[in-house]
């Protein structure tokens, strides 16, 4: 049996690093760092909401995704 384990994406705050022996500077620069992923990782899953939205609409309509969007941008 073959059997797949995920890793949980955990994030820690400033304080937890600082416990972890990271300097005031590392511990800031992972935790912003962590931030901007957890942004960007929004970023893609509002694009992802934002498209099969998109191509509901367009098929409710009864038009294509392209002619949908030229109506809508």
């Amino acid at each position: 049996m073959l059997f797949m384990v995920f890793k949980r994406h955990a994030f820690m705050s400033e304080e937890e690093y600082k416990l972890l022996c990271y300097s005031k500077e590392e511990a800031a620069a992972i935790v912003s760092e962590e931030a901007r992923l957890e942004l960007e990782r929004a970023n893609v899953a509002n694009k992802v909401r934002t498209g099969t939205s998109d191509i509901k609409e367009a098929i409710e309509l009864g038009i294509t995704l392209e002619e949908y969007r030229r109506l809508v941008l």
